[in-house]
């Protein structure tokens, strides 16, 4: 299942969540309770298939270079 990552309203907690796509409507900030909450934009990462096991990504979580699909940013 995948991850989502959100942020409550009300509190102000970034909280991640394993969830069904159809589950993300029903986050609930685990500090407060609340249900007012907003789904973050995040990065992923994928296996080729057949590949080296090496992972690629989607970008947004380069960590300077350290990764074998950086180009050196």
């Amino acid at each position: 299942m995948p991850t989502y990552d959100f942020k409550c309203n009300q509190c102000g907690h970034r909280f991640s969540l394993v969830t069904s796509i159809s589950g993300r409507k029903n986050a609930v900030c685990p500090e407060c309770a609340s249900r007012e909450v907003t789904q973050l934009l995040t990065g992923f990462f994928y296996a080729r298939p057949g590949g080296d096991g090496a992972a690629a990504s989607s970008g947004g979580s380069c960590s300077g270079g350290s990764c074998s699909s950086c180009s050196g940013c």
